[in-house]
């Protein structure tokens, strides 16, 4: 399995735990509690903004995944945690978003190829 075919599995299951298709409820993180009371953990931290559906940071590649409602998921490299840390504690994080990571940082729309 290649890092796109985890990465989109991750972001599946992401999706299932916020929306409860899977029998998981939501405990607020990145951290689900499965129906049968295990843990799933998705790496996704929901924002539930205007523009941004969910977020995941991977610190070792310096990696910032943007799940988008209307436009995809876009991976930003080279992203500082701070960054990241910055989008989760924003008044505004659309505006954070569009004049910090969009503009600060190159940008790639992921894709199932």
């Amino acid at each position: 399995m290649n890092l796109s075919s985890i990465r989109w599995t991750l972001f599946m299951l992401s999706m299932a735990v916020l929306f409860g298709v899977c029998g998981c409820r939501s405990t607020g993180g990145d951290t689900a509690v499965s129906a049968g009371g295990g843990d799933v953990t998705t790496g996704y931290q929901p924002i539930q903004s205007e523009l941004i559906y969910s977020v995941n940071y991977d610190a070792a590649a310096s990696m910032l995944t943007v799940v988008l409602y209307e436009d995809g998921v876009y991976d930003y490299t080279d992203v500082p945690k701070d960054v990241y840390d910055g989008l989760l504690k924003a008044s505004d994080r659309d505006q954070y978003y569009r004049e910090t990571i969009k503009s600060g940082f190159k940008g790639k729309k992921f894709t199932m190829e």
